[in-house]
């Protein structure tokens, strides 16, 4: 599944140029003033952070992805479209922090892009595309986080990642994707829980790998409702994690 959450188009858009930034009421069209260099060279300018330094942006983007996974499905488009404003503000004001920090120019493009998205299917209250759209900025954190943080903490925002994935998936009832999805979840965990084991971590490992089973058998019995109480309740386990 992890294939078609990173199989979003790539949109070239300038992370210092503020009129690219998407806007709530109109979707954003690719133009070709929007990937023309400026004709004054720009300053050479010193990385402004460092690795173990994480900057608030990505805090706040993980933070506005958490928001509307409460707030989409329970129809509070108003208080949705409030959020995404502020993750996009804060992207577009900081995000030239983050590639001078050495994130790559592919993953701040999809970023822009998964950020769109999310801005037009917000503003359409497209539920189930909304937050496809919202997972899939929280797939691109992670990337972040890689470059900032130590393992596992970016395997853990890829976790919770995965287990949205797999609760939308079973929302619409595929399941051969939903069998993909469990396989990837099973992988990251197996990454992640000797850290987590090792750190003192057991009584959480214990309750989630209960969980994953619990998710094996509803997947198993193709049992729709059980797989999304028990992907709900890995999502908050991971969210406390983190």
């Amino acid at each position: 599944m992890l294939a078609r959450i990173f199989s979003s188009a790539l949109l070239l858009l300038a992370l210092s140029l503020p009129a690219c930034r998407p806007s709530l009421a109109t979707p954003p069209t690719p133009s070709p003033a929007s990937i023309v260099a400026t004709a004054t060279p720009a300053p050479t300018l010193e990385p402004a952070l460092t690795p173990g330094a994480l900057p608030a942006v990505v805090t706040d983007l993980e933070a506005g992805v958490d928001v509307l996974f409460v707030r989409i499905p329970a129809g509070e488009w108003e208080h949705a479209s409030s959020t995404v404003e502020g993750m996009i503000d804060a992207w577009y004001v900081h995000g030239l922090e983050i590639s001078l920090a050495g994130a790559s120019q592919a993953t701040l493009n999809s970023l822009d892009a998964a950020l769109a998205d999310l801005a037009g299917k917000t503003a359409a209250q497209d539920a189930a595309g909304a937050l496809q759209a919202a997972n899939l900025v929280s797939a691109y954190v992670a990337d972040l986080y890689d470059l900032f943080l130590p393992t596992p903490s970016a395997d853990l925002r890829r976790l919770t990642m995965i287990e949205r994935q797999l609760w939308l998936d079973a929302a619409a009832g595929d399941p051969h994707v939903i069998q993909g999805d469990f396989a990837q979840l099973q992988a990251i965990w197996q990454r992640v829980v000797e850290p987590i084991r090792r750190d003192g971590g057991d009584a959480f490992a214990d309750q989630f790998e209960a969980s994953l089973a619990a998710q094996a058998q509803y997947i198993q019995a193709n049992d729709a409702a059980g797989l999304l109480a028990e992907t709900s309740r890995g999502m908050e386990m991971v969210r406390l994690l983190r």
